[in-house]
């Protein structure tokens, strides 16, 4: 508490000399425009009022005062999935990130340093960066093409300066908004009331994807009589055998995470999920699997889905799915092992299926962080079915309504990744970006730093992107990714399950198997090797992710609220620091100064 509120004192006092400007502009729907300058209020605040913003609009656009920079210029732009853009000689574009991970951006220019918190709206607005020429600018963007402003602007441009002035003091920044809103609790606080969440703590995460039929699919409107049939990898009884490798090779503890228990598999008939699948033992045998687990002292939860609607579902009906403006169904792009994908309104969620199911999914025994998929892989939904008219603000407060029903059912609660809409409930999350180890992660991005993990590492538990799942076999380059990011070890039984290769397998080619006895035992050695070299580390998933920087070209610091350090060198010579040397391709843990330690008790 004295810590939040000590940077309360500091960011008002800090904001405060922060007065500057912004330029406004207003794209109406005829693509008119009018540009207004607005001059930031007390505490660098930009207000733009409701009954300001003209009734035809359909976009605003706001580029700050410090949003400016030129090519050659030292500094750079700040997304909130990590991208970092300097201001180099490149072809002229754009980069946007649409309806951002988290309502921050930042900007380091030679005129000042800023985050800017998105206050009013947060779920509704995108990033924009431009180069024309010599010039480039960094914009918060507002689309309103389909849903009109149902409230005012208000962003905070927070002003960083000296050891602040940096991507880490915009991502504390936020942070620490987060914290004193009261929008989020530390895991430090959280585990004092969840037994599950503290467990996890120390515990791998290990999804076990059991079946599935064919992806992409060959039958796209799928009925029970055209329904194609499911790959089998691993029955409850081979996830038992799973269970007792485990504990044969001394990994003490772990969160088993059923993926396709339900009828047809994963991503089968949902929003149907029972019967429980015959084919893989049924209600019986995974009642036994489930009690055996626990028993062991593991945890086990399952997967299950509160956004994604098959016709073949024996509750398929059209009138929960989301509707466009014009009334057509919202549905993804991307047809999955179901068929073709419809996209179920998150107030309709809540209100048809969220509770009712998961009571009958918590009566089959699970215990443990329960994960349901997408919804914070994916921004907050809004639905224009006037019989559930949902605005984004309103999605995400239903969905949260679920995943408190999950922590007080199952003990905690896990989705896919990184948005924050749901973080005032949800623990922990699969990946945080699907950028991270990209050799080339896209245009107008020179680098992926830890934002992210900045803003909430401490608060929720993560791997840093979906390459670094199962990071043991993939390589010391991704090893040291994952530490750099202070990932928790997340492992996965056959992630790769689309046809077609790397280009849609987004966890990566190489997997945890289990078809013999063989591979199963060295899947389970990659989990104990990671396990035991995470116990070493286990405690730095609750303290906070305070600084990161690039110390030479390859090597990378990071640092910890409690004052611990790691290097990651990615070169092939050592490196020195504070008098100790890296190894080459390896990290090294610089522990706290016993003064470092004395200080944090006060």
């Amino acid at each position: 508490m004295k810590r939040i509120l000590f940077f309360a004192a500091a960011f008002a006092a800090s904001a405060a000399c922060f007065a500057d400007f912004a330029e406004v502009s207003f794209i109406r729907a005829d693509k008119t425009s009018e540009t207004r300058m607005f001059g930031l209020g007390g505490g660098g605040r930009l207000f733009v009022p409701l009954c300001d913003i003209p009734a035809d609009i359909a976009r605003v656009e706001i580029l700050h005062e410090h949003g400016k920079a030129k090519v050659g210029d030292d500094g750079y732009f700040i997304m909130p999935n990590g991208a970092m853009t300097l201001f180099k000689e490149r072809r002229d574009g754009e980069f946007l990130v649409k309806r951002a991970h988290f309502a921050m951006t930042g900007a380091k220019t030679p005129s000042g340093t800023y985050a800017a918190i998105v206050k009013k709206m947060p779920y509704s607005f995108s990033m924009r960066i431009e180069k024309k020429g010599e010039n480039y600018a960094h914009k918060i963007v507002f689309d309103f093409s389909q849903r009109k402003p149902y409230d005012d602007i208000l962003i905070d441009y927070v002003k960083l300066e000296g050891a602040d002035a940096n991507y880490s003091g915009m991502a504390r920044a936020y942070r620490e908004y987060k914290l004193a809103s009261g929008a989020v609790k530390p895991i430090r606080e959280k585990i004092k009331f969840r037994p599950a969440l503290k467990y996890c703590i120390t515990a791998p995460e290990i999804r076990i994807r059991q079946a599935w039929k064919p992806c992409p699919p060959k039958v796209i409107h799928q009925t029970i009589e055209n329904e194609p049939k499911m790959r089998i990898a691993a029955d409850f009884n081979r996830v038992g055998d799973i269970v007792a490798e485990l504990q044969k090779q001394g990994v003490d503890k772990a969160e088993l995470c059923l993926v396709g228990w339900n009828k047809s598999g994963h991503d089968g008939r949902y929003p149907q999920m029972f019967p429980v699948e015959p084919l893989l033992g049924g209600e019986a045998r995974l009642r036994a699997l489930i009690k055996d687990t626990l028993a062991r002292g593991y945890l086990m939860t399952c997967h299950t889905n509160s956004t994604d609607a098959y016709e073949i579902a024996d509750t398929w009906d059209k009138e929960y799915i989301i509707k466009r403006p014009d009334g057509s169904l919202s549905k993804n792009n991307t047809p999955w092992s179901g068929g073709e994908m419809y996209d179920v309104c998150w107030r309709r969620a809540y209100e048809r299926f969220g509770i009712k199911d998961l009571r009958k999914v918590a009566d089959l025994g699970f215990k443990g962080m329960h994960y349901i998929d997408v919804v914070s892989c994916v921004p907050a939904r809004d639905c224009f079915d006037p019989r559930h008219d949902t605005n984004p603000d309103q999605a995400s407060w239903y969905m949260n309504k679920i995943f408190d029903f999950c922590n007080d059912t199952f003990g905690g609660s896990m989705s896919e990744g990184a948005y924050d809409h749901c973080f005032g409930s949800v623990d922990s999350v699969l990946y945080v970006s699907f950028l991270v180890g990209k050799k080339d992660p896209g245009y107008m991005i020179d680098r992926i730093v830890p934002v992210w993990q900045i803003a909430y590492h401490g608060i929720v538990l993560s791997s840093p992107g979906g390459y670094t799942v199962n990071y043991p076999l993939k390589g010391e380059e991704v090893h040291l990714k994952f530490v750099e990011f202070g990932g928790r070890p997340t492992f996965y039984f056959y992630s790769r399950f689309r046809d077609g290769g790397a280009k849609n397998n987004w966890m990566g080619e190489v997997d945890l198997t289990c078809e013999t006895d063989e591979k199963l035992a060295d899947s389970v050695s990659k989990i104990k090797a990671a396990y035991d070299e995470h116990l070493k580390m286990a405690h730095l998933q609750l303290e906070f992710m305070d600084f990161h920087t690039e110390l030479a070209d390859g090597v990378f610091l990071t640092r910890y609220s409690d004052g611990t350090e790691i290097v990651t060198n990615y070169t092939g010579k050592k490196f020195t620091y504070k008098g100790s040397s890296v190894k080459p391709v390896s990290f090294r843990v610089f522990a706290p100064s016993l003064a470092q330690r004395v200080s944090n008790l006060f």
